[in-house]
């Protein structure tokens, strides 16, 4: 049977700080520490013969000697966002700067203008 305790104690030990916080590299005179969005999420399932009942009462139970169904699956993505850069005199974040959010801002920008020059040529 499946053991949800186990799988909590696997995915438990792969789940480490060190997913979110790189390690600190040193180099003039700055400390530079990577910094990630981890995201994920995990599922499963079980299932019966069909023509059977979930039931507790052996009349109930599975007769046809069909195969129960299980199922699970799971999944982590880690995705960059920027660094800690750290001096003697100041700590800042600095973003990382994805293709993929510049892409939608351009899209968002060319559907609002074609959108406004749309409502002009009706008046």
């Amino acid at each position: 049977m499946f053991d949800l305790q186990k799988l909590h104690e696997h995915v438990g030990k792969g789940l480490k700080i060190s997913m979110v916080f790189g390690d600190p590299i040193e180099a003039q005179g700055k400390t530079i520490i990577p910094v990630s969005k981890v995201t994920g999420g995990f599922g499963g399932g079980e299932g019966i013969a069909p023509g059977s009942s979930c039931g507790d009462d052996k009349e109930e139970s599975n007769t046809d000697n069909a195969a129960h169904g299980m199922g699970g699956g799971g999944g982590l993505h880690n995705e960059a966002i920027g660094v800690f850069e750290i001096t003697p005199d100041k700590t800042r974040f600095i973003p990382a700067v994805q293709f993929k959010h510049i892409l939608v801002m351009l899209g968002m920008i060319m559907g609002f203008v074609w959108k406004m020059s749309k409502r002009r040529r009706r008046k």
